[in-house]
């Protein structure tokens, strides 16, 4: 397992007292998004793993069917997870941590694809394929088209 991007696994883990103010680490679970992320906008490091561990399994899913690849999957998804400690000060809790989240991770991945000099469907970037032809374009031969899907936008 990978270590948590702010440093849980270096010390400061869920449930542990440091940063913030006394509260248990059920209390913290406990907390709304929107509290969480100011506190973590404060500097709580305890806050802020409860935040990434709420929602680590969702955004490396989401990155892996996107990239189809688990190791860029789970490098896009610290990435997210640093981005989301630098800018916890601008959630806006009247909007799903969820979608912001996934928002920047969907970002992430296009800003990716797009340094590899890729081009990808954007209903790839939803999690979803693009739908199949209902039959060949005349210009394309079926392992012409088998060769385009296989192989992913991502370096490596």
């Amino acid at each position: 397992p990978q270590q948590s991007p702010c440093g849980a696994g270096a010390g400061v883990a869920a449930g542990s007292d440091s940063g913030s103010g006394g509260d248990s680490g059920g209390a913290l679970r406990a907390l709304d998004d929107g509290t969480l992320a100011r506190r973590t906008a404060r500097g709580d490091h305890a806050a802020a793993t409860v935040l990434i561990q709420r929602y680590e399994g969702l955004v490396r899913s989401f990155l892996r069917r996107i990239t189809g690849r688990a190791d860029v999957a789970d490098d896009l998804a610290q990435e997210t997870f640093l981005r989301m400690l630098r800018s916890a000060d601008r959630y806006d809790p009247t909007y799903p941590m969820r979608t912001w989240l996934l928002t920047i991770a969907r970002r992430l991945s296009i800003n990716l694809a797009r340094k590899a000099g890729s081009k990808v469907a954007s209903t790839e970037y939803l999690g979803m394929r693009s739908p199949a032809p209902t039959r060949p374009r005349p210009s394309r031969t079926r392992a012409t088209n088998s060769a385009r899907r296989s192989k992913p936008p991502w370096p490596g």
